[in-house]
């Protein structure tokens, strides 16, 4: 895979075009009815980051540090989707490359990087291979929490912490699959809610399937520390 840094020491890598099927086949383990399989097709190149945003990184550009667990190479947590935005905004104005959230079917197609399994390690997460929570209940030990970036296993796009560590916000509000192939799709056009993907530190490993999909209001953080993002670069060679 292709990669580049930028003037934030942020790593991207380059999503080449493809089709895959979003969403889960009704056999798989933890499925949600709102996972219904469909074809998408990737029509262009893209970048997106190797990692979470991380808290060096963020109040870097940002000042403060509103995350919960706190370390310069942890991911950022607490922020709602519209710090995110304002994230992104910044970003593109210093950086002159056009920083955005990813699309919900960008952050599968990257989640999956070829797979059909539930997770892009096979069809099974255990805590070696992600950091998550027990299976089955949401994880409130006081010894869990998000952990730095890289520190499990990228998948073999090169691309870490996409199963557990934080939800991680994309640019799509929450919706009903479509029935027909779509091509780039970006999500419905107006909604309530905003999607975020891939599970967090407190929860098992069915919220950190490639196709687990959760609504969250925008305008302020998941709980207990569990929501940051990941940033995508387009049009840029």
């Amino acid at each position: 895979m292709d990669r580049w840094i930028d003037s934030f020491g942020q790593e991207f890598v380059r999503l080449l075009p493809g089709e895959f099927l979003m969403g889960s086949p009704p056999d798989e383990l933890g499925r949600d009815a709102d996972e219904a399989q469909h074809a998408v097709v990737i029509s262009r190149s893209r970048w997106i980051a190797t990692t979470p945003v991380t808290q060096v990184q963020w109040m870097r550009l940002m000042g403060g540090n509103p995350s919960r667990f706190l370390g310069d190479n942890l991911p950022v947590d607490s922020v709602s989707w519209h710090d995110a935005g304002e994230f992104c905004h910044r970003l593109s104005g210093l950086d002159g490359d056009v920083y955005r959230l990813p699309t919900e079917a960008e952050w599968e197609y990257a989640c999956r990087c070829g797979s059909t399994a539930a997770f892009a390690f096979g069809k099974d997460l255990t805590p070696a291979a992600a950091n998550i929570g027990p299976e089955g209940s949401a994880a409130k030990a006081i010894d869990r929490r998000t952990s730095v970036v890289r520190r499990y296993p990228a998948n073999v796009w090169g691309i870490f912490d996409m199963h557990g560590n934080v939800w991680e916000w994309c640019a799509d509000f929450y919706g009903e699959y479509p029935a027909e192939v779509t091509r780039d799709p970006f999500g419905p056009t107006r909604g309530t809610y905003r999607v975020v993907r891939g599970g967090s530190w407190g929860l098992g490993p069915a919220w950190a399937r490639s196709a687990s999909r959760y609504a969250a209001p925008p305008d302020r953080p998941i709980d207990i520390g569990a929501s940051g993002f990941r940033l995508v670069v387009e049009h840029r060679d």
